[in-house]
């Protein structure tokens, strides 16, 4: 059976501290005892958990959230994991904490949760009509500057932007993103002429056309059993086949549950947080959780619930952490007479 808790500590020492400066590695260290490993309270009430003098934890968790050059070491951990490669699929969407908007990038897995990888936020009203736009791109060659290339992505209906198509067309990035019913793009029909069509009324579930001035392929799906429409796949993708490039999709939603975990499993819906560095630090932090349930996971000694319905990884971890994590601590009182 394995050691959760020893296996846990064996992948922070692996895959975390060696990319992590030796002038914030302490910080790190706090933060990783503090919120990685924790549940969260609030911020003050999580410092004392890892430093007894009160002073001393307001102390250090103001100089951690307020370093706002720490933030390359959490880049670096993800360039050297080596857990997204080029043929990686990464999920790309919004998603509100505590007032700001952050745009994650997230691994899919296929294992009913996606993995962030990346993330940055942006602060509404925003007051330019296109300053959105500009945002998602320049996070896009972020990552491709973190990882020294660029993954695979798919999006949602939002994120139909013609200059981030472009942008993918022009850097050879294949793409998945979902148009809208009424999105009109160009056809050639029957007699060889062109013509343009809501992709709504395109009869054919695999069909080459015309969209934001580039030749791509329309992907229809079936109407899902709970849903309004089918889905519009718009990608530059001409070899996987249609099947796949629904599933590519269809796994879309695993970022969805991500940000699920990171609200409710991980309390982030307790965070009452107006600077923007703090925010960004400890999500990052919480993010380490779920990379090491992802890497526990990958052993195959998850936990399963009675029967046959399975915990997701990242449950199974942070439930699995915690238990042995008491159970270590009611053992070690259990068998220390000073104790009563």
């Amino acid at each position: 059976m394995l050691n959760i808790v020893q296996k846990t500590v064996q992948i922070i020492q692996s895959k975390f501290f060696p990319f992590v400066s030796s002038k914030h590695i302490h910080q790190f260290r706090f933060g990783v005892q503090a919120f990685t490993l924790s549940s969260f309270e609030s911020l003050k009430g999580n410092a004392r958990l890892v430093v007894d003098k009160p002073n001393t934890a307001h102390s250090k968790i103001h100089r951690l959230t307020s370093n706002a050059g720490i933030i390359l070491s959490f880049q670096r951990i993800i360039a050297n994991l080596d857990v997204v490669t080029k043929e990686s699929i990464i999920i790309i969407d919004f998603s509100d904490f505590c007032g700001f908007q952050t745009l994650t990038f997230a691994l899919q897995t296929r294992e009913g949760r996606a993995i962030p990888v990346f993330f940055d936020s942006i602060t509404y009203p925003i007051t330019e009509a296109t300053s959105q736009n500009i945002f998602i791109q320049e996070c896009v060659r972020k990552l491709g500057e973190i990882l020294g290339f660029y993954p695979q992505f798919v999006l949602d209906r939002g994120f139909a932007i013609p200059s981030l198509i472009e942008f993918f067309i022009k850097q050879q990035i294949l793409f998945y993103v979902r148009a809208k019913k009424a999105k009109g793009v160009t056809i050639v029909d029957e007699k060889g002429e062109e013509q343009i069509l809501p992709v709504s009324k395109i009869k054919e579930y695999d069909k080459k056309i015309k969209a934001y001035g580039y030749q791509l392929r329309l992907i229809t799906s079936e109407k899902p059993k709970d849903k309004e429409e089918p889905w519009y796949i718009v990608t530059n993708d001409f070899d996987s086949k249609r099947k796949e490039i629904i599933r590519v999709y269809y796994y879309r939603f695993e970022i969805e549950e991500a940000f699920k975990d990171l609200k409710h499993l991980f309390d982030l819906k307790k965070l009452r947080i107006k600077q923007k560095n703090t925010f960004r630090i400890l999500l990052w932090f919480f993010i380490l959780s779920m990379l090491i349930a992802y890497f526990i996971h990958r052993l195959k000694e998850h936990i399963t619930r009675e029967g046959k319905q399975k915990l997701s990884f990242v449950r199974a971890w942070y439930e699995g952490f915690h238990r042995s994590m008491f159970i270590s601590t009611f053992h070690l009182l259990s068998h220390n007479n000073s104790f009563y």
